[in-house]
Protein backbone atom coordinates (compact mmCIF):
# COMPACT_ATOMS: atom_id res chain seq x y z
CA UNK A 1 0.00 0.00 0.00
CA UNK A 2 1.04 3.55 -0.55
CA UNK A 3 0.61 5.95 1.93
CA UNK A 4 -1.03 9.23 1.30
CA UNK A 5 -1.08 11.97 3.77
CA UNK A 6 -4.13 14.33 2.84
CA UNK A 7 -2.87 17.06 5.38
CA UNK A 8 0.85 16.28 3.74
CA UNK A 9 -0.55 16.68 -0.12
CA UNK A 10 -2.19 20.04 1.51
CA UNK A 11 0.38 21.61 3.15
CA UNK A 12 2.54 21.11 0.15
CA UNK A 13 0.62 22.89 -1.80
CA UNK A 14 0.25 25.34 -0.06
CA UNK A 15 3.73 26.16 0.30
CA UNK A 16 3.87 26.34 -3.00
CA UNK A 17 4.20 29.93 -4.05
CA UNK A 18 2.47 30.08 -7.20
CA UNK A 19 -0.36 27.85 -6.28
CA UNK A 20 -3.78 29.81 -6.53
CA UNK A 21 -4.89 27.10 -3.89
CA UNK A 22 -2.19 27.75 -1.07
CA UNK A 23 -3.56 30.95 0.67
CA UNK A 24 -6.82 29.45 0.77
CA UNK A 25 -5.23 26.20 2.26
CA UNK A 26 -3.70 27.81 4.83
CA UNK A 27 -6.36 30.15 6.36
CA UNK A 28 -8.08 26.89 6.82
CA UNK A 29 -5.47 25.08 8.54
CA UNK A 30 -4.61 28.38 10.66
CA UNK A 31 -8.27 28.20 11.56
CA UNK A 32 -9.07 24.72 12.36
CA UNK A 33 -11.57 23.87 9.51
CA UNK A 34 -12.23 21.66 6.78
CA UNK A 35 -10.54 22.45 3.34
CA UNK A 36 -13.10 21.92 0.45
CA UNK A 37 -13.54 18.62 -0.36
CA UNK A 38 -12.66 19.23 -4.70
CA UNK A 39 -9.50 20.28 -3.53
CA UNK A 40 -8.84 17.18 -1.54
CA UNK A 41 -10.15 14.72 -3.84
CA UNK A 42 -8.39 16.29 -6.56
CA UNK A 43 -4.82 16.62 -4.79
CA UNK A 44 -5.73 12.84 -3.60
CA UNK A 45 -6.30 11.66 -7.33
CA UNK A 46 -3.64 13.15 -8.90
CA UNK A 47 -1.01 11.91 -6.03
CA UNK A 48 -2.55 8.31 -6.78
CA UNK A 49 -2.00 8.64 -10.72
CA UNK A 50 1.75 9.95 -10.44
CA UNK A 51 2.83 6.97 -7.58
CA UNK A 52 1.46 4.42 -10.39
CA UNK A 53 -0.09 1.96 -7.97
CA UNK A 54 -2.98 0.41 -7.11
CA UNK A 55 -3.17 0.14 -3.63
CA UNK A 56 -3.57 3.25 -1.01
CA UNK A 57 -3.83 3.73 2.81
CA UNK A 58 -5.38 7.36 2.65
CA UNK A 59 -4.80 8.90 6.04
CA UNK A 60 -6.75 11.71 7.51
CA UNK A 61 -9.48 11.58 4.64
CA UNK A 62 -12.80 11.97 4.57
CA UNK A 63 -13.28 14.52 7.28
CA UNK A 64 -16.89 15.32 6.99
CA UNK A 65 -20.09 13.98 5.54
CA UNK A 66 -19.23 16.42 2.71
CA UNK A 67 -15.82 14.75 2.09
CA UNK A 68 -17.65 11.18 1.68
CA UNK A 69 -20.21 12.86 -0.77
CA UNK A 70 -17.01 14.82 -2.54
CA UNK A 71 -14.91 11.28 -2.97
CA UNK A 72 -17.91 9.16 -4.04
CA UNK A 73 -18.61 11.33 -6.67
CA UNK A 74 -14.83 12.19 -7.67
CA UNK A 75 -13.51 8.38 -7.51
CA UNK A 76 -17.30 6.75 -8.33
CA UNK A 77 -16.19 3.57 -10.20
CA UNK A 78 -12.18 4.45 -9.94
CA UNK A 79 -11.46 2.55 -6.24
CA UNK A 80 -12.50 -0.15 -3.85
CA UNK A 81 -12.83 1.23 0.27
CA UNK A 82 -11.67 -2.32 1.75
CA UNK A 83 -11.70 -0.70 5.49
CA UNK A 84 -11.55 2.16 7.46
CA UNK A 85 -8.88 2.36 10.24
CA UNK A 86 -9.85 4.62 13.35
CA UNK A 87 -7.19 5.04 15.32
CA UNK A 88 -9.34 5.86 18.65
CA UNK A 89 -7.12 8.37 21.60
CA UNK A 90 -8.48 10.25 24.69
CA UNK A 91 -8.80 13.85 23.64
CA UNK A 92 -5.98 15.08 26.26
CA UNK A 93 -3.22 12.74 24.73
CA UNK A 94 -4.22 13.83 21.20
CA UNK A 95 -3.31 17.74 22.23
CA UNK A 96 -0.06 16.50 24.73
CA UNK A 97 0.91 14.61 21.09
CA UNK A 98 0.41 17.42 18.75
CA UNK A 99 2.06 19.73 21.20
CA UNK A 100 5.04 17.70 21.69
CA UNK A 101 5.30 17.18 17.47
CA UNK A 102 4.67 21.11 17.41
CA UNK A 103 8.01 21.75 19.13
CA UNK A 104 9.65 20.48 15.78
CA UNK A 105 7.09 19.87 13.12
CA UNK A 106 7.33 23.72 11.85
CA UNK A 107 3.13 23.15 11.68
CA UNK A 108 1.22 26.41 12.03
CA UNK A 109 -1.52 23.90 13.63
CA UNK A 110 0.40 22.68 16.13
CA UNK A 111 -0.95 24.89 18.92
CA UNK A 112 -3.09 24.96 21.37
CA UNK A 113 -5.74 27.26 20.25
CA UNK A 114 -5.23 25.48 16.65
CA UNK A 115 -5.97 22.43 18.50
CA UNK A 116 -9.15 23.47 20.10
CA UNK A 117 -10.73 24.74 16.94
CA UNK A 118 -10.05 21.48 15.54
CA UNK A 119 -11.26 19.37 18.29
CA UNK A 120 -14.48 20.60 17.84
CA UNK A 121 -14.54 20.44 14.35
CA UNK A 122 -13.81 16.69 15.16
CA UNK A 123 -16.26 16.46 16.96
CA UNK A 124 -18.99 18.14 15.18
CA UNK A 125 -18.11 16.98 11.66
CA UNK A 126 -15.66 13.71 11.60
CA UNK A 127 -17.06 11.86 14.10
CA UNK A 128 -20.58 11.22 12.12
CA UNK A 129 -18.24 10.30 9.45
CA UNK A 130 -16.96 7.23 11.35
CA UNK A 131 -20.69 6.01 12.21
CA UNK A 132 -21.48 6.63 8.81
CA UNK A 133 -19.02 3.95 8.25
CA UNK A 134 -19.87 1.61 10.85
CA UNK A 135 -22.88 1.13 9.22
CA UNK A 136 -21.46 -0.05 6.11
CA UNK A 137 -19.05 -2.60 8.65
CA UNK A 138 -16.10 -1.00 7.47
CA UNK A 139 -14.26 0.38 10.08
CA UNK A 140 -11.59 -1.32 12.53
CA UNK A 141 -10.76 0.00 15.78
CA UNK A 142 -7.95 0.25 16.95
CA UNK A 143 -6.62 1.90 20.67
CA UNK A 144 -3.85 4.53 19.79
CA UNK A 145 -4.11 5.97 23.40
CA UNK A 146 -0.81 4.19 24.27
CA UNK A 147 2.72 5.08 23.12
CA UNK A 148 3.84 2.73 20.83
CA UNK A 149 7.41 2.65 19.45
CA UNK A 150 6.56 -1.26 17.92
CA UNK A 151 4.19 -3.60 17.34
CA UNK A 152 3.89 -7.08 19.56
CA UNK A 153 3.63 -10.52 17.95
CA UNK A 154 1.03 -12.52 18.83
CA UNK A 155 2.41 -15.82 19.81
CA UNK A 156 -1.17 -17.68 19.13
CA UNK A 157 -1.73 -15.67 15.67
CA UNK A 158 -4.74 -17.07 13.85
CA UNK A 159 -4.97 -16.92 9.70
CA UNK A 160 -7.84 -14.57 10.01
CA UNK A 161 -5.55 -11.79 12.24
CA UNK A 162 -5.15 -8.74 10.07
CA UNK A 163 -0.98 -7.54 10.12
CA UNK A 164 -0.45 -3.56 8.61
CA UNK A 165 2.45 -4.08 6.67
CA UNK A 166 4.82 -1.01 5.28
CA UNK A 167 6.45 -2.36 2.07
CA UNK A 168 10.07 -2.73 2.37
CA UNK A 169 12.73 -1.74 -0.11
CA UNK A 170 16.73 -2.01 0.89
CA UNK A 171 17.51 1.32 -0.67
CA UNK A 172 15.04 3.59 1.30
CA UNK A 173 14.66 2.00 4.63
CA UNK A 174 16.76 1.36 7.82
CA UNK A 175 16.60 -2.17 9.37
CA UNK A 176 16.75 -1.61 13.29
CA UNK A 177 17.00 -5.18 15.65
CA UNK A 178 13.02 -5.12 17.01
CA UNK A 179 11.70 -4.36 13.94
CA UNK A 180 8.81 -6.87 13.10
CA UNK A 181 9.30 -7.83 9.61
CA UNK A 182 7.17 -9.71 6.86
CA UNK A 183 9.73 -12.33 4.65
CA UNK A 184 9.84 -14.78 2.38
CA UNK A 185 10.77 -18.42 3.72
CA UNK A 186 14.42 -19.37 2.93
CA UNK A 187 13.57 -23.02 2.83
CA UNK A 188 9.74 -22.60 1.54
CA UNK A 189 9.65 -20.38 -1.43
CA UNK A 190 6.13 -18.80 -2.10
CA UNK A 191 5.56 -19.19 1.91
CA UNK A 192 5.39 -15.80 3.91
CA UNK A 193 6.74 -15.52 7.65
CA UNK A 194 6.54 -12.53 10.24
CA UNK A 195 8.95 -12.41 12.79
CA UNK A 196 11.35 -9.84 15.12
CA UNK A 197 14.45 -8.73 14.04
CA UNK A 198 16.71 -10.29 16.90
CA UNK A 199 20.22 -9.39 15.29
CA UNK A 200 21.82 -7.62 12.24
CA UNK A 201 24.75 -8.87 10.29
CA UNK A 202 28.14 -9.48 11.61
CA UNK A 203 26.05 -9.22 15.10
CA UNK A 204 26.74 -11.97 17.72
CA UNK A 205 23.85 -13.78 18.92
CA UNK A 206 23.42 -16.50 21.24
CA UNK A 207 21.06 -19.64 19.41
CA UNK A 208 18.66 -21.33 22.52
CA UNK A 209 18.53 -24.63 20.31
CA UNK A 210 21.86 -25.30 19.44
CA UNK A 211 22.98 -23.71 22.75
CA UNK A 212 25.90 -21.33 20.90
CA UNK A 213 26.95 -17.96 19.47
CA UNK A 214 26.38 -17.36 16.17
CA UNK A 215 27.69 -14.83 14.38
CA UNK A 216 25.03 -13.39 11.16
CA UNK A 217 26.55 -13.43 7.95
CA UNK A 218 27.01 -10.11 5.64
CA UNK A 219 23.56 -8.82 4.10
CA UNK A 220 21.33 -11.32 6.63
CA UNK A 221 19.73 -10.73 9.75
CA UNK A 222 18.52 -12.75 12.46
CA UNK A 223 15.02 -13.30 13.37
CA UNK A 224 12.97 -15.12 16.18
CA UNK A 225 9.38 -15.09 17.12
CA UNK A 226 8.35 -13.64 20.18
CA UNK A 227 6.65 -16.75 21.50
CA UNK A 228 10.38 -19.12 21.98
CA UNK A 229 9.00 -22.68 22.36
CA UNK A 230 6.29 -22.66 19.48
CA UNK A 231 8.07 -20.24 16.93
CA UNK A 232 9.71 -21.56 13.83
CA UNK A 233 12.30 -18.98 13.17
CA UNK A 234 16.30 -18.50 12.47
CA UNK A 235 17.10 -21.22 14.84
CA UNK A 236 15.96 -23.86 12.68
CA UNK A 237 16.80 -22.29 9.10
CA UNK A 238 19.97 -19.71 9.86
CA UNK A 239 19.90 -16.05 9.02
CA UNK A 240 17.62 -14.98 5.96
CA UNK A 241 19.38 -12.76 3.66
CA UNK A 242 17.91 -9.24 3.53
CA UNK A 243 16.34 -9.52 -0.30
CA UNK A 244 13.83 -12.03 1.18
CA UNK A 245 12.37 -9.17 3.49
CA UNK A 246 9.03 -7.77 1.93
CA UNK A 247 7.87 -5.56 4.56
CA UNK A 248 8.01 -4.01 8.07
CA UNK A 249 4.95 -4.54 10.62
CA UNK A 250 3.30 -1.20 11.87
CA UNK A 251 0.59 -3.28 13.64
CA UNK A 252 -0.91 -6.41 14.11
CA UNK A 253 -4.73 -6.08 14.04
CA UNK A 254 -6.74 -8.62 15.96
CA UNK A 255 -10.44 -9.77 14.59
CA UNK A 256 -14.05 -8.20 16.47
CA UNK A 257 -14.95 -11.83 16.58
CA UNK A 258 -11.92 -12.79 19.18
CA UNK A 259 -11.11 -9.72 20.84
CA UNK A 260 -14.50 -7.55 20.68
CA UNK A 261 -14.52 -3.87 18.71
CA UNK A 262 -11.84 -2.98 20.03
CA UNK A 263 -8.27 -2.97 18.11
CA UNK A 264 -5.32 -2.45 19.61
CA UNK A 265 -2.04 -2.08 18.51
CA UNK A 266 0.88 -3.16 21.08
CA UNK A 267 4.24 -2.48 22.50
CA UNK A 268 6.55 -4.43 24.22
CA UNK A 269 5.14 -3.19 27.92
CA UNK A 270 1.78 -5.58 26.85
CA UNK A 271 4.19 -8.99 26.94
Amino acid sequence: YVHLSAGDLLREEAAKPDSALGHEINEHIKNGSIVPVAVTCKLLENAMEKSGKENFLIDGFPRNKDNVEGWKKAMDGKVNVQCVLFFDCDEKTCVARCLERGKGSGRTDDNEESLKKRIVTYNDSTRPVIQLYEKENLVKHIDASHDVDKPLLNPTGLHSDWVLIKRWHMDDYFLQKDDIISFESPREPGIYMIKRVKALENEMIYDTIKQKETQVSKGHVWVEGDNKRASYDSRHFGCIARGLITGRALYVIWPPKRFGTKLTPFNDDDD
